[in-house]
């Protein structure tokens, strides 16, 4: 090999593909801190695919795509924040509605009758 020839690599490392590979591996290593094991396969999956996609397009020279790729994630995340923290939307979940109470004592059979009728 000549002096100024780099070695041969499966994947380019460029800024987009570091963060890439930086993501996963804190989701990997979230999933070991919660003993979510059964979300380890996925990620260590989804992480190694979606670190070679944006390997590829920064060789093809597209770069400002592979960064656009990975903004769409954390725009949806963004996103989503800002609208459940919204004082406008007042998110509750149903289950604070229900009063487990009443509902386990309702039948779901109702007698029709003249006196009941308005």
């Amino acid at each position: 090999m000549n002096q100024g020839e780099s070695t041969p690599s499966m994947v380019n490392i460029t800024p987009p593909v570091i963060t890439t590979a930086a993501m996963f591996v804190s989701f990997i290593f979230l999933d070991l801190v919660r003993n979510e094991y059964n979300l380890l396969p996925p990620h260590i999956i989804f992480g190694v695919i979606s670190t070679l996609l944006i390997s590829i397009i920064c060789d093809k020279g597209y770069t400002m795509v592979a960064w656009g790729l990975l903004t769409i994630p954390f725009i949806i995340i963004l996103v989503g924040y800002v609208v459940y923290q919204s004082p406008v939307t007042n998110v509750v979940p149903a289950t604070q509605y229900v009063d487990a109470g009443k509902f386990a004592q309702f039948s779901g059979k109702r007698k029709c009758s003249k006196k009941n009728m308005v």
